[in-house]
């Protein structure tokens, strides 16, 4: 019987240990907003980022892909964590851009 390959990610995502799964559900987010599943790569990054709450890549992802929906508060509040990370000051910049172009001012 044939899988297809993002279903079968989806299930290894649901079986793995935190951490493990907490990737496999980024990779899987990072193929859904490929294909243009927005909500569900958004749904699947926040897993991710909720198993790695310290991986700010993950919570890089999630704030570009809020932006790219047009949900600004949400990735306002994404890069505000980002900005205040240990190495926070790289995010300063994205969390500018978003409050500029996002709110129009």
């Amino acid at each position: 019987f044939y899988m297809p390959p993002i279903l079968h990610l989806f299930l290894v995502v649901t079986t793995f240990s935190h951490s493990r799964s907490g990737h496999l559900a980024q990779k899987l987010a990072m193929d859904l907003h490929a294909q243009g599943n927005m909500m569900s790569a958004i749904q699947h990054m926040q897993s991710a980022v909720k198993q790695m709450p310290d991986d700010t890549h993950a919570r890089f992802q999630l704030a570009c892909m809020w932006e790219d929906i047009g949900y600004i508060d949400e990735a306002e509040s994404s890069y505000q964590h980002l900005a205040s990370s240990l190495d926070g000051e790289r995010f300063k910049t994205y969390l500018a851009n978003v409050l500029l172009d996002g709110r129009g001012q």
